[in-house]
């Protein structure tokens, strides 16, 4: 895959950020729109699909907006992420409330709104003290053990702190029903970002045979089958993404197996794709504003760790592109870093670029999930804006850059 091509042109790319302060972010309205569509499509087997996108990857209100037109709903974990959705236009039942160890406030905010609840722990007291509708609820669920497929190891649940054992969510489903419960949705998100085609068939397959189970047990409907998580992006020129559409058909099979003939086959299927959605189609487009050589080559932008944390936090490969370089221009090692007084403060370490100039354009790619929404103001940096490339091919601010009076705003003088 060539990664050093963009969704801007080079020209017109340098042509905005003449007009913009760099460091920014630009999102292609097209690329989010066209991925919501493939995913539509890979589940349009199933007449009530729906696809919910985790308002913690991109939490920027026209992002959620477009994904809304899109058919979306959202997936809120915080009482600031319920009332952005309600802001931007969702209604209750477009938004599904998954705190992780809730907050009394976040409760009595859901209750107020209406979102359908999903419980992660042995929950169903508080979410009902706090006047939660109870009719249908969502119960996460987390199997234990490793977590394969295609024989890989894809995760080990027994270490994660979300979810409920199958014993809890039985009991939990049990006490939901003398709370009046009619109908329980099953979710579980055991592993993201992965590239293995089998992820969401072998999550389906777990399931869909829990979904059995429980109904014979408890004699409670099956509202949904929620496969969160899962689907990565190709963060590294090497890297594949999988046949969406093959692994629909995948879950598919699986769903003829266990649902229909337990009587089944109306359940809707949700997914939660995040990255996917917003991933590839967001940059860091920020300059060059310092050379030095020393032990080690660096190459200094006016963006930082503060702009996008994952690879100092996970060390997450991002790829890194100049644009206004040649293609077939020589290359070597250079560390790219931010100006942060923290060693981490790195977007990449070692990565064969061309030699950089001052106010040369840096482009950090895939950077749309999990990038602005995690930024932050350690040493004093301000977040930096925001702004969508139209399908029109225009382009328009969708946040403002934050301002020293914005970082200076909750600041308590006068003592």
């Amino acid at each position: 895959m060539n990664k050093d091509r963009l969704f801007l042109a080079p020209d017109q790319l340098e042509a905005l950020a003449r007009t913009l302060p760099t460091p920014f972010y630009l999102y292609d309205e097209g690329g989010i729109r066209q991925a919501a569509g493939r995913y539509r499509t890979a589940f349009r087997w199933n007449a009530g699909y729906r696809q919910f996108f985790p308002v913690k990857a991109t939490p920027t209100a026209a992002i959620l907006r477009l994904l809304k037109e899109e058919g979306c709903g959202m997936v809120c974990s915080s009482g600031a992420e319920l009332v952005l959705c309600q802001r931007c236009g969702f209604e209750p039942q477009d938004v599904l409330f998954l705190p992780n160890y809730p907050l009394p406030k976040d409760l009595d905010l859901a209750a107020n709104l209406g979102a359908q609840v999903i419980l992660d722990g042995p929950e169903s007291a508080a979410f009902a003290a706090a006047g939660c509708s109870l009719d249908t609820v969502g119960l996460r669920y987390n199997p234990g053990g490793e977590f394969r497929a295609d024989g890989e190891i894809l995760s080990r649940p027994q270490d994660q702190k979300f979810g409920l054992s199958g014993k809890d969510l039985l009991a939990e489903a049990e006490a939901l029903k003398t709370l009046g419960t009619k109908a329980v949705g099953l979710h579980a998100y055991l592993r993201g970002n992965t590239l293995n085609p089998g992820y969401l068939p072998a999550l389906a397959e777990l399931l869909f045979s829990l979904a059995v189970n429980l109904r014979e047990e408890t004699g409670l409907e099956i509202a949904y089958v929620n496969l969160s998580g899962g689907l990565g992006i190709p963060y590294r020129p090497e890297d594949e993404t999988p046949d969406l559409e093959a692994m629909g058909q995948a879950v598919r099979e699986a769903y003829q197996t266990w649902m229909v003939p337990a009587g089944l086959g109306q359940v809707p299927i949700y997914t939660e794709p995040g990255r996917y959605l917003t991933g590839p189609y967001g940059i860091l487009v920020s300059r060059v504003v310092s050379i030095k050589r020393g032990y080690r080559d660096y190459m200094g932008l006016d963006a930082s760790a503060a702009d996008l944390m994952r690879p100092m936090l996970y060390e997450a490969y991002h790829h890194v592109t100049l644009p206004g370089k040649a293609p077939d221009a020589p290359r070597r090692a250079w560390d790219v870093v931010g100006g942060i007084a923290e060693n981490t403060d790195k977007f990449a370490v070692g990565r064969l670029l061309p030699d950089p100039e001052i106010g040369d354009l840096c482009v950090i790619q895939d950077a749309g999930a999990h990038g602005h929404s995690m930024g932050y103001n350690y040493g004093g940096k301000l977040r930096c804006g925001e702004y969508l490339l139209g399908r029109d091919g225009g382009v328009k601010c969708i946040r403002r850059a934050e301002t020293v009076e914005d970082y200076l705003l909750t600041q308590v003088f006068d003592l």
